[in-house]
């Protein structure tokens, strides 16, 4: 087994009583060149299972044996980028392997992953984990590698795309006791830059603003001028962009 197209020797034992070597390929596209009777010399390998014909001879017996090698070249791995729509909530499997090409045995591994989402590897296949937390797009590196030829390598990126850009579903609970849940009045679809231009007004229940943002950045945690706000309803009203109803809706906040 060889593993790239570049030059491969094959060193030779040459039986006693021999005075030379002759040698031949069961192919054109591959170039074997004999080297000081010791060696076999492939470069520019072309084909991935060859033949090599080894004659040995003696000036005064002629031909004393044939040997044939038989050689396989790993081959190349090739990978395509992918483009994914996750527009529901739950757990997604991707095949990376996808329109590849690939070698029999061979590894996956991820290179670069998004914080924002939780990516795990099982095989071949991506397994994505996706909540209301989290709208946007984020990329995935992944490399494939032969294992028997480990730096016989491709890459791919996916880019994910999570979510349904023409929806935009706003949790109305904020519980802010650092227990790292729910602590924050958070937007999925504000977590990417989709709308950069964003404004959002937050009420009481008598009408008197206590919050206002230009762009909202997910960080309000239930306080009015760095002092908390009792428990309570509030309400809000939520501008994406210029070319969107805005959105209203309520907010209980519980201590």
């Amino acid at each position: 087994m060889i593993c790239s197209q570049s030059d491969w020797d094959i060193a030779l034992s040459v039986p006693q009583g021999s005075d030379s070597l002759s040698i031949s390929s069961s192919t054109t596209l591959v170039n074997a060149n004999l080297i000081d009777n010791s060696l076999v010399r492939l470069d520019a390998v072309e084909s991935n299972d060859f033949a090599l014909y080894l004659d040995t001879w003696s000036d005064n017996c002629g031909l004393i044996s044939s040997d044939t090698i038989y050689i396989s070249r790993e081959e190349e791995i090739r990978l395509e980028d992918q483009i994914v729509t996750l527009t529901t909530i739950g757990e997604h499997t991707i095949d990376v392997t996808q329109g590849a090409t690939l070698t029999p045995d061979h590894t996956v591994s991820i290179v670069e992953s998004p914080d924002e989402l939780a990516i795990d590897l099982d095989g071949d296949h991506l397994i994505v984990t996706t909540d209301i937390t989290y709208i946007g797009n984020a990329s995935v590196v992944v490399e494939v590698c032969s294992s028997l030829c480990p730096d016989l390598c491709d890459r791919a990126t996916i880019l994910l795309i999570v979510g349904d850009e023409t929806e935009c579903i706003v949790s109305n609970v904020v519980t802010p006791n650092n227990d790292g849940y729910n602590d924050l009045f958070r937007v999925p679809c504000l977590t990417s830059d989709r709308y950069a231009d964003n404004k959002l007004l937050i009420f009481n229940r008598w009408g008197d603003e206590v919050y206002s943002a230009q762009p909202y950045e997910n960080d309000w945690n239930a306080t009015y001028n760095g002092s908390d706000l009792p428990s309570g309803t509030y309400f809000y009203i939520l501008t994406l962009d210029s070319d969107r109803d805005p959105i209203q809706g309520f907010i209980v906040v519980e201590r």
